[in-house]
């Protein structure tokens, strides 16, 4: 251990050594890591068959109908999954059982009435608002979609972290890309974006049947079946902070997708800037994995006041993750025009949104812990404050460009606001950090002065306690003195 630690720093990092949130779980983060790859791999690829199946302007129904579903379900969980995995662990740990089971089978309820009801209401809303759109041909999977992202995080918080992991990234994106290898051999005329729709949903459908057995299995028993108990309203707004952090990047890059088709933009620029903003979101879905196994660290630390180690693992990570934007974006500078023509020759002119929609996405992945820590320290409405003013002006700037610039004006209003974005929740982030560091250095002179205090009334009690030895022995020595 370097002699430059204090006490405190050391004591710190001993503690999260025994915890196992160190350097210790680095297969954890490969493992993370190596699922965020595979399920980008599977995603990616099922979009260039499609791409090279269909055509462009086929392609933009789907790619649409997908975003639009995907946007819908991130706002319909209301932050209860992201809110579970830090809830349920605690209550099944404290043996607060009743609760735990009131928690998953309250979310679950919740999250599957809601997205039922937003999705009737969408259909019926058709003809007035998504006439001519493919806005709503994939919402019919909203309760499905929705569902599955809610029971992921509880099977995660239950334990079953590789399990759920492995469903959520691999077993669901497997069966659509199967489906469209499948069909593109054998009938090819038959792949539509009606059938392709289909099959991303019962990939989705899958998914809930392997987690459902997977829950059954990691869920303690008092949990699983043990009378439950409710605490709705505080849960609800808990879990709507918590929808602060699910709606930032990963909301805009499908939202932005969804808000092009309003824009009235050509199909054929929503297909390319589709398969530009999948391309340049690699780095952020690395980056997601990651951000776990940091943010397990951060957490314990903001509980401990440990401000030091937590600005020491910000520089760590901003070192690493510095390095992999800088090869991230230098790879789609030179290498962009030929992944985009595995798409189709039509691809290729999205280079340049390719390019700016990667850097904007590698400068929101360096700020990405920021959001969190915002979200720890002043509370999660906090966070959800700059996530909805992001979206808004994303979404505005979206409306006013896309009709005159097309392609080119979606990708600079995304890029723009996203760098806007990412400088406010850097900013932001700095500034709690700095009042936490102001405030642990009061509190630091306060109890330096109260230590001070201590020193000087335990000196004059040890010198009046001498002084009375020495008027004793005095007096002892010389008896006949009254």
């Amino acid at each position: 251990m370097s002699p430059s630690l204090t006490s405190q720093e050391a004591h710190s990092r001993e503690a999260l050594h025994r915890e196992g949130l160190v350097e210790r779980p680095t297969r954890q983060a490969v493992a993370l890591v190596s699922l965020a790859i595979l399920n980008f791999a599977l995603k990616y690829l099922t979009s260039m068959a499609l791409a090279n199946a269909l055509g462009i302007t086929a392609f933009e129904r789907y790619a649409v109908a997908v975003a639009s579903v995907v946007f819908c379900s991130t706002m319909v969980e209301l932050g209860l999954g992201k809110q579970g995995l830090r809830l349920m662990p605690t209550l099944i740990e404290k043996g607060r059982h009743s609760l735990a089971a009131g928690y998953w089978r309250f979310t679950v309820r919740t999250v599957f009435v809601l997205a039922a009801l937003t999705a009737g209401v969408l259909t019926l809303m058709h003809d007035a608002f998504f006439e001519g759109t493919s806005s709503d041909e994939a919402i019919f999977l909203l309760p499905i979609v929705a569902t599955v992202g809610v029971a992921a995080e509880i099977v995660l918080a239950c334990g079953a972290a590789v399990a759920a992991t492995v469903i959520v990234r691999v077993v669901v994106p497997l069966v659509p890309l199967a489906f469209v290898a499948w069909a593109a051999l054998t009938m090819p005329a038959q792949l539509t974006p009606r059938t392709a729709i289909l099959a991303y949903g019962a990939g989705w459908l899958v998914g809930l049947l392997f987690l459902l057995v997977s829950f059954v299995k990691a869920c303690p028993r008092a949990v699983l079946r043990g009378p439950p108990s409710y605490e709705s309203r505080p849960w609800l707004r808990g879990g709507i902070g918590f929808l602060g952090v699910a709606i930032s990047i990963s909301a805009l890059i499908d939202g932005s997708v969804v808000m092009s088709e309003f824009a009235h933009v050509p199909a054929e620029d929503i297909s390319i800037y589709a398969v530009c903003i999948e391309t340049g979101g690699f780095v952020l879905i690395l980056v997601k994995s990651l951000d776990k196994f940091y943010l397990q660290q951060i957490s314990a630390l903001i509980a401990r006041g440990s401000l030091r180690e937590i600005q020491r693992i910000r520089r760590r990570r901003a070192t690493l993750m510095t390095s992999l934007c800088v090869l991230m974006c230098l790879g789609v500078i030179v290498a962009g025009k030929p992944l985009l023509r595995t798409f189709g020759e039509e691809f290729v002119r999205g280079h340049f949104a390719l390019c700016c929609i990667t850097i904007a996405t590698s400068a929101w992945t360096l700020t990405s812990l920021s959001q969190w820590l915002i979200a720890f320290i002043d509370g999660p409405v906090a966070a959800l404050r700059i996530s909805i003013t992001g979206v808004f002006a994303v979404f505005s700037g979206i409306l006013i460009l896309g009709p005159s610039q097309g392609l080119v004006g979606v990708a600079l209003a995304y890029s723009v606001m996203v760098l806007l974005m990412s400088l406010m929740l850097a900013s932001r982030a700095r500034l709690t950090l700095s009042r936490l560091v102001k405030l642990a250095k009061k509190k630091k002179r306060k109890q330096k002065k109260r230590e001070r205090e201590l020193v000087a009334m335990e000196r004059e009690l040890a010198a009046k306690r001498e002084q009375e030895l020495a008027k004793k022995e005095r007096e002892d020595s010389d008896p006949g003195a009254d």
